[in-house]
């Protein structure tokens, strides 16, 4: 029997993470060089293991539809949205 997270432990991740953008946006804003990047993909990381987690059929099915439209987002809209595959892999092995 695994640990199962509860909606209340993706709250609080989700939480913990849009506080560290907001700080990190408020020190971009005051003036300082610091990028938003690296906190923007820990955020996206612990909020897609906890999907992963507490949904999973959901986050599969995201998953399958997220690999079936990146390749027209990158030659479309961003050609740098092609390594978001690199991350989303490795979370259901987690």
């Amino acid at each position: 029997m695994r640990a199962r997270a509860g909606p209340a432990d993706l709250w609080i991740a989700l939480g913990g993470g849009t506080a560290t953008l907001f700080a990190a946006f408020l020190a971009v804003d005051s003036g300082a060089q610091v990028g938003v990047g690296l906190a923007a993909g820990v955020a996206f990381f612990i909020a897609a293991v906890a999907a992963f987690v507490v949904y999973p059929h959901v986050s599969i099915a995201a998953t399958i539809l997220l690999f079936a439209l990146v390749p027209m987002l990158k030659v479309l809209v961003l050609p740098e949205i092609g390594p978001i595959k690199d991350a989303v892999v490795p979370k259901p092995v987690m």
